[in-house]
């Protein structure tokens, strides 16, 4: 995971506690998750699963686990000499990693090199405890990842983008309108601030152009922060495939019900909306569904090419090759989405 490598510059090292100054809220999640010294992914975390905060889908669902493991051999070079690299950002517990080692056939599992993109010392550290019998390299960051692989490797993002800051927006007066957090007397007070007024970058996604979410008072939640990230490594990735799996759709799936959007916090698997989450800064995670139109034209952006998008409980059923074990709920709300390099 590395979501606060992706765009930093000078308002990012501002005091969310600060008395009178307007912060936006992608830059008040930027450091409740990841400030170096109270960030909760960097310092506060517990690994997913009953004692953390939260669960993640390969923590709960064993068939999850399974059909990556599947994704991967599939599409693992079948050159037998050869060693071959997979790249996962932001492994949590290690339990996704320990059963794609695991399930491999014997000779991809020889060959295999793993690799670990994660900024959070807790995870790192449960991660070193679980794969001590897996050969596994570290890195802070995508960039010095490829170097490692030569440009060439499969790349996992199970439930990452979820945890990029993002863009928090308010449709209001015909225009989008950024919120932007004060402290007031008694608690963070939220201001609403014409996007041209904000400072940059500004956010841009198919989801503020979509017609159907220009009503007032919608709220909907922008991770341009991984665009940026994306953007920061893409030249580096040559050859291979990328699979992000997560929880959300297209604008229209996520927001036709949710007026308000859907950020939220999780702590002791508790979920908090609305002030909440401004409570606990650094203790808690926060999170929101990804909006997959805006991965798919940020990624065709790049030059990546984008597979047919499927929700989770069709990609679950063909790699696995029957119908997977997976809960109705989580077949239709979590979504996976594969990236290639286009071919010169």
């Amino acid at each position: 995971m590395e979501p606060h490598h992706a765009a930093q510059d000078s308002r990012e090292k501002q005091n969310p506690s600060a008395p009178s100054r307007l912060l936006l809220f992608r830059d008040f999640m930027q450091d409740a998750l990841y400030h170096p010294e109270r960030g909760y992914y960097t310092r506060q975390a517990r690994e997913p699963g009953r004692r953390g905060d939260f669960s993640t889908a390969a923590s709960l669902l064993p068939d999850v686990a399974r059909s990556i493991a599947a994704w991967a051999s599939r599409h693992a070079p079948k050159q037998w000499w050869k060693p071959w690299h997979l790249i996962e950002c932001g492994a949590g517990s290690g339990e996704m990693a320990h059963t794609i080692a695991r399930l491999l056939p014997l000779p991809l599992r020889l060959r295999l090199r793993y690799h670990i993109v994660e900024v959070s010392n807790p995870f790192r550290e449960a991660q070193r405890r679980r794969l001590a019998h897996l050969r596994v390299t570290w890195h802070d960051d995508m960039p010095a990842a490829l170097a490692a692989c030569d440009g060439s490797a499969l790349i996992l993002c199970h439930e990452l983008v979820d945890a990029f800051p993002c863009d928090l927006l308010e449709f209001t007066s015909g225009q989008w309108h950024a919120i932007a957090l004060r402290r007031g007397e008694a608690a963070i007070e939220e201001e609403l601030v014409p996007l041209a007024q904000t400072p940059l970058p500004h956010p841009d996604a198919p989801s503020l152009r979509e017609p159907s979410l220009q009503r007032e008072g919608q709220r909907i939640e922008v991770f341009q922060s991984w665009d940026r990230w994306l953007a920061s490594w893409k030249k580096q990735w040559h050859t291979g495939a990328m699979l992000t799996v997560d929880y959300g759709g297209t604008a229209q799936e996520i927001y036709a019900q949710k007026p308000r959007g859907t950020l939220r916090a999780y702590w002791h698997h508790q979920l908090f909306e609305g002030a909440e989450i401004y409570h606990r800064r650094g203790l808690q995670d926060i999170t929101a569904d990804v909006c997959t139109d805006d991965l798919i034209e940020w990624s065709a952006s790049h030059g990546l090419q984008s597979d047919p998008l499927q929700n989770l409980g069709v990609f679950c059923d063909r790699h696995l090759g029957h119908p997977a074990d997976l809960p109705p709920a989580v077949r239709e709300s979590f979504f996976a989405l594969v990236h290639k390099p286009q071919k010169v």
